[in-house]
C-alpha cells in the first residue's frame, strides 16, 4: 500500500510534503514584510487602482476560448480603467500544474498573482509560512472593498477561506448555480415510457420493472435487442451511475464530493452503513440481468456520448449525468425525448439527492510575496467582486455581450430579470475571459437570468426545482481547511480509501466480489486502512471552521 501510495501522490502533494520538510527543518516560520504606506494607490473601491502606471505578472492558464488576453478588449479596457498593465505568463492547462509547482518551489520568477492556478490549501499554508505567499488579512482590511461586501453577504465564504492559523492566503470565485447545486441526476427517455404505457418510476422496484420493460419490449421499435436500459460513465459531469442510485439507499454525494455525513455536526461516511451494503446489491441485481449496462462501468464520457448520439435510432432508456449534455450534443433534436427522475425511494424508504451548496473555487487567485505591488493587486482583484466586475469578467461588454434585464422581463425563477447573454458562452471570443478571473455570482441573480424556455439553462433550472430542490438534506458536509500536518496524514488515507472504495464498488456491482461474503473483509479493511483516524481528522477540522466558538 506505501508503495501505490508513493507512486500514486501527485505532483502537488510531493512539492507540498517536500515544502512541509522544509519549513520544520528552517526552524522558525517566516513572515512577509509588513507593507509600508503606498501613497501611490488610491481609494478602496475607486478609480483609478494607481496613481501613476505600475505593472504587475500574472500566472494563468491559457483558455483555447479566448483569442488573445494582451489584444482582449477586457485586458485593455481594465488596463485604462485601473491604470495596472499587466504582462500575461499564460501556459497551457495540461502544463500548469508542474509549472506553478516549479515556481512556488523555487520562488524565482515569481508572478505577483497566481489566477486560476488551483493552489491547494496545504500549499497556501505551506508556502505562505515560508513566505512565498503573501496573507491578504490587511490587505482586505484596507482595500478590500467589494471583497468585504461579499464576506457580508455571504460569510461562510470568509469561514471557507481562512486557514487554521487565522490566515487568508487565497481568495475564491463564487459561481451559484441551481442546476449544479443539484447535479447528481438521472434522465430518462419519456418517449419511451409513454409508448410502452409505463409511469415515471419512484421506487427502485420500479425503476427495474422500466428497465426491464427497456431491456425486453423493443421502445425504439427496430426489431433488434439494442436498447441499452440504463448507462452512465467513469469521466464526465456527474454521469458515475453509481450514486444516483444509491441515494435510495444511503446519503451518497460521489467520489469527487467525498461521501461524507453530516448529521448535527457528527461527521460520518457513507460507504461503511447497511445501506451502502443495500445498494450495492440492487446495482448488482441490475448488472447480472443485463439492466445495468456494463460499459457504465469502463467507458469514458467520450463513449456515452457516442451512444446518445447514435444516428440510426435511439439506444439509451435511462442515463445518469449532470446534464443532458453529458450524453449528447447539445442541440440535438433527441434531446427533447428525456426528463429527470425525482430521486427513488429504497426499500426501507429512504430518498435523498446529492446537495452541493459550496460552490466556491476557494484558491482562484493568490498574491506573493515577491509582489513589489501588493495594494494595487489586491485592488486590481477586488473590482471582480461586484456584480459588474464579475459579468465583466465572464461575460463580456455590457449592452454588447449581456445586459440587464428590462422592466417586464422575468427571469428563470419568474422574478424580475437580472441579466440577458448575447454572447452565448463557452463561444471562442476577444472580449473578457472566460473562467479565468475571480467573481461573485449568487444564485438569486444566476436563477433571474433572462433565457429561452428551449435553452439548457431552462431545461436544467426547472427540471431541478421541479424533481431534486424538495429533496435537499439538513446538512452537508462543507468544504474543509486543514493544517498542513493533518493535511499530510490525511491525504495519505484517503489516497487509499478512495481507491480501494472505487476499486471494490466495481467488483462488487459486476460480482467479481461476493457482496454477501465479503462485506466484514471489505469494513475490516477499511479499518485497517484507518478509516476511523479519517473521519477524526475530518470531524476536527469541521469542529475547528464551523462549529460553536
Amino acid at each position: 500500500m506505501k508503495k501505490q501510495f508513493a507512486i500514486g501522490m501527485s505532483t502537488t502533494l510531493v512539492l507540498s510534503l517536500l515544502a512541509t520538510a522544509c519549513s520544520k527543518n528552517n526552524g522558525a516560520e517566516s513572515t512577509p514584510t509588513p507593507l509600508p504606506e503606498n501613497s501611490n494607490v488610491t481609494a478602496a473601491g475607486t478609480f483609478p487602482v494607481v496613481k501613476d502606471k505600475v505593472n504587475l505578472k500574472i500566472f494563468t492558464v491559457a483558455d483555447p476560448n479566448i483569442e488573445n488576453m494582451e489584444t482582449n478588449e477586457l485586458t485593455k479596457e481594465y488596463e485604462a480603467k485601473t491604470n495596472v498593465h499587466i504582462d500575461w505568463m499564460l501556459v497551457p492547462s495540461k502544463d500548469m500544474e508542474q509549472k506553478r509547482n516549479l515556481l512556488l518551489a523555487s520562488n524565482a520568477e515569481m508572478p505577483d498573482i497566481f489566477m486560476n492556478a488551483k493552489i491547494s490549501n496545504v500549499q497556501q499554508v505551506q508556502f505562505g509560512s515560508q513566505g512565498v505567499i503573501r496573507p491578504l488579512n490587511d490587505l482586505i482590511d484596507k482595500y478590500g472593498f467589494h471583497i468585504k461586501k461579499m464576506f457580508e453577504a455571504n460569510p461562510v465564504i470568509k469561514k471557507m477561506i481562512t486557514a487554521p492559523d487565522g490566515k487568508i492566503y487565497a481568495l475564491p470565485s463564487v459561481a451559484e448555480v441551481l442546476h449544479t447545486q443539484y447535479g447528481q441526476k438521472l434522465w430518462i427517455n419519456q418517449a419511451w415510457l409513454t409508448k410502452l404505457g409505463l409511469k415515471m418510476p419512484t421506487t427502485t422496484d420500479e425503476l427495474y420493472t422500466v428497465l426491464k420493460a427497456f431491456k425486453e419490449k423493443d421502445p425504439n421499435g427496430n426489431g433488434k435487442a439494442d436498447e441499452i436500459p440504463l448507462t452512465g460513465a467513469t469521466s464526465g459531469y456527474m454521469t458515475s451511475v453509481y450514486h444516483f442510485i444509491m441515494s435510495a439507499f444511503v446519503y451518497d454525494k460521489g467520489w469527487d464530493d467525498k461521501p461524507f455525513i453530516l448529521d448535527n455536526g457528527k461527521v460520518s461516511v457513507a460507504y461503511n452503513q447497511q445501506g451502502w451494503k443495500e445498494g450495492l446489491l440492487f446495482l448488482n441485481k441490475l448488472y447480472k440481468e443485463g439492466l445495468l449496462d456494463k460499459g457504465a462501468i469502463t467507458q469514458d464520457n467520450a463513449q456515452l456520448k457516442q451512444l446518445g448520439d447514435n444516428k440510426d435510432v435511439t439506444l439509451l432508456g435511462a442515463v445518469t449525468a449532470g446534464a443532458m449534455t453529458g450524453f449528447m450534443a447539445a442541440g440535438t433534436p433527441r434531446q427533447k425525448e428525456y426528463t429527470t427522475v425525482p430521486p427513488l425511494k429504497g426499500p426501507s424508504g429512504f430518498q435523498s439527492t446529492g446537495y452541493y451548496p459550496y460552490q466556491v473555487d476557494s484558491t482562484k487567485v493568490v498574491i506573493t510575496t515577491a509582489s513589489k505591488n501588493p495594494e494595487a493587486a489586491i485592488r486590481w482583484i477586488d473590482w471582480f467582486y461586484s456584480i459588474e466586475g464579475s459579468m465583466r469578467g465572464n461575460a463580456g461588454r455590457l449592452d454588447v455581450e449581456w445586459r440587464y434585464g428590462k422592466q417586464g422581463e422575468l427571469g428563470l425563477n419568474g422574478k424580475p430579470g437580472s441579466f440577458y447573454r448575447m454572447l452565448k458562452f463557452g463561444q471562442t471570443q476577444n472580449v473578457h475571459w472566460n473562467t479565468n478571473p475571480p467573481g461573485f455570482i449568487t444564485e438569486a441573480w444566476r436563477s433571474a437570468s433572462i433565457v429561452e424556455p428551449t435553452d439548457q439553462e431552462a431545461i436544467l433550472y426547472n427540471e431541478t426545482n421541479k424533481n431534486y430542490v424538495p429533496y435537499k438534506p439538513k446538512e452537508v458536509l462543507p468544504p474543509l481547511y486543514m493544517t498542513a500536518e493533518e493535511s499530510e496524514e490525511y491525504a495519505g488515507i484517503d489516497f487509499s480509501i478512495m481507491d480501494y472504495l472505487k476499486q471494490t464498488t466495481a467488483r462488487f456491482v459486476v460480482g467479481d466480489l461476493d457482496i454477501e461474503k465479503e462485506w466484514n473483509n471489505y469494513l475490516k479493511e477499511l479499518d485497517r486502512m484507518g478509516l476511523k483516524k479519517y473521519i477524526e481528522l475530518t470531524q476536527k477540522a469541521y469542529d475547528r471552521q464551523y462549529g460553536k466558538k
